[in-house]
């Protein structure tokens, strides 16, 4: 997650920047575990060392969590639009040689 956020801090600024009762707390324990800082502040933070199992702990759901925050904001998968109509088997071939397309450059013989 940390290295997600240092390669688009933009994208991630909502989620970094939310109000900790709501969503803002989610990245407490990776901000803990995943940076040097993190580390150094569990060391020196006797408070914040009593409650490393808590943190731990909290990881698998703050990851559900993370992701939850993200689904409504993922865009849906678009449909494949072809720019031109598809081409039937028993349709003349596109190329303009009169045959079938399937005779023709449908078959996989024949690459122009």
């Amino acid at each position: 997650f940390i290295h997600a956020i240092e390669l688009d801090p933009e994208g991630w600024r909502p989620l970094v920047e939310a109000d900790p009762q709501e969503a803002g707390g989610l990245l407490t324990p990776m901000l803990l575990y995943g940076t040097e800082e993190g580390w150094n502040e569990l060391k020196e933070n006797p408070a914040l060392a009593d409650r490393h199992q808590d943190f731990a702990d909290a990881i698998d759901p703050c990851v559900i969590g993370i992701r939850d925050y993200w689904l409504p904001q993922r865009k849906a998968a678009s449909t494949f639009r072809r720019e031109t109509e598809k081409v039937g088997r028993n349709d003349p071939c596109p190329c303009g040689s009169g045959k079938k397309y399937k005779k023709c450059c449908g078959s996989g013989e024949k690459l122009h």
